[in-house]
Formats: C-alpha cells, sequence, structure tokens
C-alpha cells in the first residue's frame, strides 16, 4: 500500500510540474503620454554638468520625456529634503553625493 501510495505521489508531482504556468503577456505598449520627471541634486559644478548632459540625451531619446534638473547650495539642499519628505512635495529623483 506504501508502494502504491507513493508511485501515485511521484506522479502527481510529475503532472504538477509538467503543467502549464501562466499565460504570457505582451510587452506594454508604447506611449507619447508627457512625462516630466523631478530631479533634485546638490550643487557641484562638475556633477552638474555632467549630469545635465545625461538628461539631454535622455530627453533627446525619449521626446515624451521631460527631466526637470534642479540644484542646490548644499545647507539648502539638505533643509528641502528634510521639509519636503513630510509635505509629500518632493522630487521624483534626489542624488545623495556618496558617503554621506
Amino acid at each position: 500500500m506504501k508502494k502504491l501510495l507513493f508511485v501515485f505521489v511521484m506522479a502527481s508531482l510529475l503532472l504538477a510540474a509538467c503543467g502549464g504556468g501562466a499565460p504570457a503577456t505582451d510587452a506594454p505598449a508604447a506611449t507619447d503620454e508627457k512625462v516630466e520627471i523631478r530631479v533634485w541634486g546638490h550643487q557641484a559644478p562638475a556633477f552638474n554638468e555632467a549630469n545635465q548632459k545625461m538628461f539631454n540625451d535622455f530627453m533627446a531619446a525619449n521626446p515624451n520625456v521631460t527631466i526637470k534638473y534642479e540644484t542646490f547650495p548644499w545647507d539648502v539642499f539638505i533643509q528641502t529634503i528634510q521639509t519636503s519628505l513630510p509635505a509629500g512635495n518632493t522630487a521624483d529623483v534626489i542624488l545623495i553625493p556618496g558617503g554621506i
């Protein structure tokens, strides 16, 4: 009886493993919806220039996306983050330097 139960359980597991998974989904359709992404950063000229170039390249490749890049002096940057987070009015992306 134990052998028969073992064979039944193994056959059930084998059938379950061979069963089909979830049906494949189609990729989302491309959209022309306008998107604005707010990015905040600390004022550091070398980084700001490189970031702005990167954002410009991205916007050129994605004409429906606008990146609004705002930079602040360090003390204002920290204060802006601290006051905007609780208020729910923060940027979509905040660039924080490493080591902080």
